[in-house]
């Protein structure tokens, strides 16, 4: 059976590479192509080669519209598994290139495997069009690898058939927790530091600049506090954060990271502040209270067990979950969104054919 990986991001990559890995070492007689889409450019193939997941076909589709990129990337996508004789395709999340990695599998009448299925915000516009995205994924894929009961719930809801739901734990959990050993603090006795990432479209207005004053009211305000604010490789918002952001006392401004170097800088974190779906469970994963910069997140199991602090988008709500997040410490609550094998969980259930018919037809 050959196995089709579809990614386009670097939280795809980071998210299916557990399940490369383990179908590679667990299931080695089972062929395991990968197609990156180009969404994410040079950036996806030096975190390929960075977790040591091989490269079979690259579309290299660089556009800035999601449409002409969904386009092109089903386009692209269905000749590739044509070529290959693909069997079932495995996609992730919900971004622009899942979307196209699923619509060609299902044109191909191939089964389609979601993993991390199930996340919902309720809100279209938020995340967008992410949340789009993995509604239309939902609703076609045969296979949904849950990474909580919450999410099984919010297919339940959507009459996805139960038999074809299967909660595994998230798998940025594997990735994260493989190379989080052996990290440094990075701080002086007597020093905290905080962690920033933000780069979500639907903060790209005024919304992006309101955060960053927010994060140095937040220096301002805790005298011990250094702060890493890691930034996005969107040229436009590392002009935005160096002019907002440049001259501030106690922060640090850092150029996109690969994958290994941002985890250990997280692991010596002691508070998080993101508008990141990954790091939200990557933080959790590894104890550190967090601020999520968003008005919502599809990811509430934290919030719900008080080891996560919804922020919004404005500067005043920033400072407020900041100051309970900072109170809270170490936190203890790090298998919420999984154990660490969901990779091997989802591989075995791949390489043994389990719910892997082929799909029928239905005009």
């Amino acid at each position: 059976m050959s196995i089709a990986v579809v990614m386009g991001t670097r939280p795809e990559i980071i998210k299916l590479a557990p399940v490369v890995w383990a179908l590679q070492d667990r299931h080695p007689a089972r062929s395991v192509r990968t197609l990156l889409t180009g969404q994410h450019g040079t950036f996806a193939h030096d975190l390929c080669a960075e977790l040591g997941i091989p490269v079979d076909e690259d579309l290299g589709i660089q556009c800035d519209h999601p449409s002409e990129l969904l386009g092109r990337a089903v386009q692209g996508a269905d000749a590739w598994l044509r070529r290959i004789g693909a069997e079932a395709v495995v996609v992730q999340g919900d971004t622009t290139s899942v979307l196209a990695g699923a619509l060609a599998g299902f044109y191909r009448r191939l089964p389609v495997a979601h993993v991390e299925a199930g996340l919902r915000t309720g809100d279209l516009t938020r995340p967008f069009p992410e949340e789009g995205n993995r509604r239309l994924v939902g609703g076609i894929a045969r296979m949904h690898f849950a990474p909580t009961e919450l999410a099984r719930r919010r297919l339940l809801a959507e009459n996805v058939d139960p038999a074809r739901i299967v909660v595994v734990g998230n798998t940025v959990v594997d990735a994260v927790r493989r190379f989080a050993g052996g990290a440094a603090s990075g701080r002086e006795p007597g020093t905290r530091r905080a962690l920033v990432t933000i780069h979500r479209r639907e903060s790209w207005g005024g919304e992006f600049e309101d955060l960053c004053l927010g994060v140095a009211d937040l220096a301002d305000a805790e005298p011990d506090l250094h702060v890493d604010f890691v930034m996005h490789p969107n040229p436009a918002l590392q002009s935005r954060a160096r002019e907002t952001l440049g001259h501030a006392d106690r922060i640090r401004l850092l150029e996109p990271m690969t994958y290994v170097p941002f985890v250990q800088l997280l692991a010596s974190a002691d508070v998080v502040l993101t508008d990141s779906g990954g790091i939200q469970e990557e933080s959790v994963s590894l104890g550190k209270p967090l601020v999520v910069l968003r008005e919502v997140t599809e990811r509430p199991e934290g919030v719900s067990a008080g080891v996560a602090f919804i922020g919004g988008v404005t500067r005043e709500g920033l400072a407020r979950a900041a100051e309970d997040a900072l109170a809270l410490g170490e936190t203890s609550d790090r298998d919420l969104y999984g154990d660490g094998r969901a990779g091997e969980r989802i591989a075995d259930m791949l390489a043994a054919g389990r719910m892997l018919p082929e799909l029928a037809w239905q005009a």
